[in-house]
């Protein structure tokens, strides 16, 4: 039965470090070693030192991820405040790193979030939280059981990936200068999020209601997929309506999600500032970009 997590202010875990690795699981004879120069992210996660290697077959998720990435920010979120074990592997796209022909044979779209756990590789951010959540304890209650709240999260996952998300993809793509559009797709994703009566925003307005959050009282993976996704309009001049700011904030609050997101509030301030995409460090494509796959459905 699922009890909504009532004013939920967790602090995110960190993904399994070299020593508490050794210490429960007797991984000290493997190889520790840092990331080449320039895989480690610069958000919350360095501080907590760089991924061990896993072997096949430990209970530990993979969560193979790009700091900059909101879609990759979902499954992020459920495995920080969850408490399941995992490690964070960064993905340097721009060294071709998701194009190797390992990364390939374990996720053919090669595009991130991508996980490996136990055996089970996969992609497509919803599909790994709902996988999570029906796998692990400790992620269970963030997908609701009850039937009746089990469909308003669907909703929301869905909603997002096939309306929300798109159009958002359109504007900010085209402000951080990874994916020009033309100026009607523009006018018309616009539309679609901002038009006052029906558009994504007043949808998500709906949605959410009374509600502190989408699915009730507490944080649930639909608030991980939509909320990481409005983060995006920042580097747009598309206006929030009330009921989404004080929504957003809520989320913020229950999630420490501005600390988890500092890579990305770094590079839309850079955006807004002028900068050339790329510089600082900042990765200059999204996965979709450099897997050569803005036409196919948002991961």
């Amino acid at each position: 039965h699922w009890t909504p997590l009532q004013n939920c202010a967790c602090a995110p875990r960190p993904p399994l470090t070299a020593a508490v690795a050794e210490k429960k699981y007797g991984l000290g004879a493997l190889d520790f070693s840092p990331p080449r120069a320039g895989m480690l992210p610069t958000g919350p996660h360095a501080p907590w030192g760089p991924p061990p290697v896993v072997p096949a077959g430990t209970m530990v998720v993979e969560l193979f991820s790009m700091s900059v990435s909101v879609n990759c920010h979902g499954p992020w979120l459920l495995c920080a405040l969850s408490g399941v074990e995992y490690v964070y592997k960064p993905v340097d796209l721009m060294k071709g790193e998701h194009l190797t022909p390992e990364f390939i044979q374990m996720n053919p779209k090669h595009c991130v979030p991508t996980i490996r756990d136990s055996g089970v590789e996969m992609w497509e951010s919803c599909a790994i939280m709902r996988y999570l959540c029906a796998r692990y304890p400790e992620c269970e209650a963030y997908y609701p059981a009850d039937p009746a709240a089990r469909a308003r999260c669907d909703i929301a996952l869905d909603f997002r990936q096939s309306t929300l998300y798109p159009n958002i993809r359109t504007l900010a793509y085209d402000a951080f200068g990874w994916a020009k559009a033309g100026a009607d797709d523009l006018a018309d994703a616009r539309d679609a999020i901002a038009e006052p009566e029906d558009g994504a925003l007043a949808v998500l307005c709906a949605l959410l209601g009374p509600s502190d959050f989408l699915c009730g009282t507490g944080v649930s993976i639909a608030d991980f997929a939509v909320a990481p996704a409005l983060k995006y309009l920042e580097v747009t001049d598309v206006e929030f309506p009330a009921a989404l700011q004080q929504y957003v904030k809520r989320f913020n609050d229950a999630t420490n999600y501005l600390e988890l997101s500092s890579d990305v509030s770094s590079f839309i301030s850079s955006k807004k500032n002028g900068d050339a995409a790329g510089e600082a460090g900042t990765p200059a494509q999204t996965p979709e970009v450099v897997a050569g796959s803005l036409g196919a459905a948002p991961v």
